[in-house]
């Protein structure tokens, strides 16, 4: 189900979102990394910090984690060739 919000997120890894959760990109393919919330609330504020500006994306957890990974893949492809 899409998320009206969703439109409106910057991070290049997110997916959607539900009441308690954000669902991410995750490290392998196929794989999803689900952030889980004890309270509705704190997913909104967590959203509102780093999914929806381009610029705090990049201080999320998950953002760096994920990022790092292309970082690393693309440094492979660099020493293959």
């Amino acid at each position: 189900m899409a998320n009206y919000c969703a439109k409106f997120v910057k991070c290049p890894f997110f997916h959607r979102y539900e009441d308690n959760r954000i669902v991410c990109e995750g490290l392998a393919e196929r794989n999803t990394i689900n952030l889980v919330f004890e309270i509705p609330e704190d997913r909104k504020q967590y959203m509102n910090h780093y999914c929806y500006g381009i610029f705090e994306c990049r201080d999320c957890h998950v953002h760096m984690m994920l990022d790092s990974k292309y970082e690393e893949d693309s440094d492979e492809q660099i020493r293959q060739h």
